[in-house]
């Protein structure tokens, strides 16, 4: 018998192999990046999920904003990315409380079911000359585009000697003075250009005066707040209060626009400048609330000295809402465009709703001689404060200086005015000067060159004369903004034709 051979072989032999095991990718690195070559120092900061002390330091003059931020990964900008809000810190330094400049923030990232969450410290850090593009000579004035740049002006110019006080200046931007928590949208309010912190009501005692060029190159800054009307405060005090409070010594400001002004102070106060010596303004302009507890008190400028020129400039608004209205209220030496003057002032104008007591007028509250008026009008309401003389209240002007062809509107101001021609609203509201008759004459050789002389050409014109209306300025900043009703919904770039 034969007899076989089985082979036997363990089932261990025979398993098949385990698969090798797939190696898990690594999570791609997610990155928060926060850039802005003109806000953030160094440019940018990049910061990962694990940094617990990252810093984005904003550069002096500079502010945060949620755009500055983005999501990198693998080291590339994802914009599938959701980002959480960001409360965006204010961007005024505190001086006197330095922790008051670190503001924690956190953001999360969000893509689907995916979340990195960033922390990171924003640092404020003080707005400083070094900041500024520009060297503040005539051929490359210093460029201010925002309130703290102005601001930065304003404590440049207001300490004593300063070797900024006679530099030049450009605005490069519209500039707002009431942001949300900004130092002078409240309190004090702003600090004019060229204030001394002296308790005193003395001229001679304010020695920080401005003395350069400040050229608003037609863009308007709106919202000046300041309130005080105490001497006796030396970080600011109630004397001397406008966007610049003294300036002299051939100080020139121009293509200037302030709206929604707000001005409560003591004296020699105006929107533009509070007190003028020796200086020139020209084609600016000044809408909004202007309120002295003494003299003089006026809607450009409080006090305008000999020397002073005033040219192609406007004080306006509606007469009959102090909320929108350009208004002014004083006690003595009270105008619609100067409050005490000596000055030369040409083809400008003042429409607004008065309120003083003697030497109050449309245009020039006292005029003390030896200044002049040229081509020149007001019109607007005058209310007399109690036991007023009603013979030291004028439409137009006092006249002790010279008037030449200006107006003041009889319906609606002052009776009566020793310097100026009375008209009615009818003869004022013209499409163009009348010459005759001569009981109608009005605006007389306001298309000339001067008084009598060669009739100016197209785009020269200074004014703008639309049947219906009053006279407007045609190269002041936004100059269809003229008598209109607030709040103002035109387009500033618009311009006005030529007669």
């Amino acid at each position: 018998m034969f007899i076989g051979v089985v082979s036997c072989t363990s089932s261990s032999d025979t398993a098949t192999p385990a698969e090798p095991a797939i190696p898990t990718e690594p999570a791609p690195t997610v990155q928060l990046r926060i850039a802005d070559d003109k806000n953030i120092d160094n440019n940018a900061v990049t910061i990962g999920t694990e940094d617990e002390e990252a810093v984005v330091r904003i550069r002096p003059c500079g502010r945060f904003a949620t755009s500055f931020m983005s999501v990198l990964v693998e080291g590339e900008v994802d914009a599938t990315y959701t980002l959480s809000e960001v409360e965006v810190p204010a961007p005024y330094y505190d001086s006197t409380t330095a922790a008051n400049n670190t503001n924690t923030r956190s953001v999360t990232a969000t893509k689907g079911e995916s979340n990195s969450t960033f922390n990171f410290n924003i640092i404020i850090q003080p707005c400083v000359v070094s900041a500024l593009l520009g060297s503040g000579t005539e051929s490359d004035p210093w460029q201010i585009n925002s309130d703290l740049q102005l601001n930065l002006v304003s404590e440049l110019v207001n300490v004593a000697n300063s070797i900024h006080a006679d530099d030049h200046y450009i605005l490069t931007a519209d500039i707002d003075l009431k942001i949300a928590d900004a130092p002078w949208s409240g309190g004090f309010g702003f600090t004019p250009i060229g204030t001394t912190s002296v308790m005193s009501a003395n001229f001679n005692d304010h020695t920080n005066r401005f003395a350069g060029t400040f050229d608003c190159r037609g863009n308007i800054i709106s919202n000046l707040y300041i309130s005080n009307t105490n001497h006796q405060n030396t970080a600011t005090n109630g004397f001397n209060k406008g966007l610049l409070g003294y300036a002299t010594n051939g100080a020139v400001i121009r293509n200037c626009g302030l709206v929604n002004v707000d001005i409560l102070a003591k004296e020699t106060v105006g929107g533009l400048v509070g007190n003028a010596q020796g200086i020139r303004i020209e084609r600016s302009f000044v809408q909004g609330v202007i309120r002295g507890t003494d003299e003089p008190i006026g809607g450009l400028a409080g006090l305008a000295s000999l020397n002073t020129m005033i040219v192609e400039s406007y004080v306006a608004g509606e007469v009959t809402n102090i909320s929108r209205a350009a208004k002014v209220i004083g006690s003595l030496d009270t105008g619609g465009l100067i409050g005490r003057s000596g000055a030369v002032v040409i083809n400008s104008y003042a429409s607004v709703s008065l309120m003083g007591a003697e030497e109050t007028g449309g245009l020039i509250g006292n005029d003390v001689g030896l200044g002049s008026i040229t081509n020149s009008y007001a019109v607007g309401s005058i209310t007399s404060l109690a036991n007023t003389d009603l013979t030291k209240v004028y439409g137009l002007t006092k006249s002790a200086g010279t008037t030449t062809n200006s107006y003041w509107n009889t319906d609606i101001g002052h009776s009566t005015s020793p310097g100026g021609t009375g008209r009615t609203t009818a003869q004022m509201q013209v499409a163009a000067p009348v010459t005759t008759p001569a009981a109608d004459a009005v605006y007389v050789d306001w298309d000339k060159d001067t008084p009598g002389g060669t009739v100016l050409s197209g785009e020269a014109q200074v004014w703008n004369f639309t049947a219906g209306a009053y006279p407007r300025l045609r190269r002041v900043p936004c100059p269809t903004r003229q008598h209109t009703s607030a709040p103002f919904t035109g387009n500033c770039s618009d311009s006005l034709p030529p007669q």
